[in-house]
C-alpha cells in the first residue's frame, strides 16, 4: 500500500444534489416544491469513495456487466469490497485502504474549506479568540465563548489557501455557475402544464484545476490510475477525469 494524490477534474458543469429536490409526475405535494434548485459546490465524501471504487474497477476491466455472473461479482468484491460505505459498520474496500477529506488543488496551490472559527471580515485566516466562560456551565466543565465574535460579520465560509499567507477566498472565487432549463415531463397522462413542468437547475463550474484527496491504495491499481480514467458523477452523470499521482 502507498499514498496517492487523487485528482478529480470536472470536464463539464456538474450538479451534486442535496436535500432540496422536487417531486416528479402526478404526485400530491405536501409542501410547495421549488422550481429552482442549486448544485452543491463539492462532492460528498461518499461520492469520492464511490468514484474511486468505480475507477479501480474500470482500470482493472472488472466493471460488472451481469450481476448474475458470480465470477464477475467475486472479482469486483476482491478489488473494491462487497458493499458501499456505511456509518454503522466497518467494511473492507479491497485495494482501497483509506481516503482523506476533500480539498482543491490548482497547480502547486492547495485550498481547504475555511474553518468555522474564522473572522469573515479578515482577508486571511484569523481565528476567533475562544475563552472559558464560567457563566456558561456544561455537564462536565465551563462553556466556551468566542469573545470577539460579531453576529453581523458571522464566521467561517469560503476557502483558505494553504501557504504562509493563509489567504481567504470566497466561494465566488472558487466556483461559478450556469443555469439550465429542464422539463418535468414524467407524467402518466402525457400532459405538460407550463406552470408545473418547467424548472431551472444551477450547475457549478470549478474555477481551479481539480478537486483532490489522498488515498492509500495497493500499488497494483495505484499505478494504473496514474494513467487516468473517466468517471461520471452527480445527478446528471457529469464527466470527471480521475487521475492518481
Amino acid at each position: 500500500m502507498n499514498d496517492y494524490l487523487i485528482k478529480l477534474t470536472p470536464l463539464e458543469p456538474y450538479f451534486f444534489g442535496g436535500e432540496q429536490n422536487f417531486a416528479y409526475g402526478q404526485v400530491a405535494r405536501a409542501v410547495k416544491q421549488s422550481y429552482f434548485i442549486r448544485s452543491l459546490d463539492i462532492p460528498s465524501q461518499t461520492t469520492l469513495l464511490g468514484a474511486l471504487r468505480y475507477a479501480v474497477l474500470s482500470v482493472e476491466n472488472a466493471l460488472i456487466t451481469d450481476y448474475n455472473d458470480a465470477n464477475q461479482k467475486e472479482k469486483a468484491d476482491d478489488l473494491v469490497g462487497e458493499k458501499s460505505f456505511s456509518l454503522f459498520e466497518k467494511r473492507s474496500y479491497g485495494k482501497i485502504a483509506s481516503i482523506s477529506p476533500l480539498f482543491i488543488v490548482n497547480c502547486e496551490d492547495y485550498y481547504v474549506p475555511m474553518p468555522m472559527n474564522h473572522k469573515s471580515s479578515q482577508s486571511e485566516y484569523s481565528p476567533l479568540s475562544i475563552v472559558d466562560c464560567k457563566e456558561i456551565r456544561l455537564s462536565n466543565s465551563n462553556g466556551l465563548y468566542a469573545e470577539d465574535y460579531s453576529p453581523k460579520e458571522g464566521c467561517g465560509g469560503g476557502w483558505v489557501k494553504l501557504d504562509d499567507s493563509l489567504h481567504a477566498l470566497s466561494n465566488d472565487e472558487m466556483f461559478s455557475d450556469v443555469v439550465k432549463v429542464g422539463i418535468n415531463a414524467h407524467r402518466t397522462d402525457g400532459v405538460i402544464d407550463n406552470k408545473e413542468s418547467f424548472f431551472k437547475k444551477e450547475y457549478r463550474i470549478l474555477k481551479k484545476e481539480a478537486f483532490a484527496f489522498f488515498a492509500k491504495l495497493d500499488d497494483s491499481v495505484g499505478e494504473k490510475l496514474c494513467k487516468g480514467t473517466t468517471v461520471f458523477l452527480g445527478q446528471n452523470k457529469s464527466a470527471f477525469e480521475l487521475r492518481a499521482e
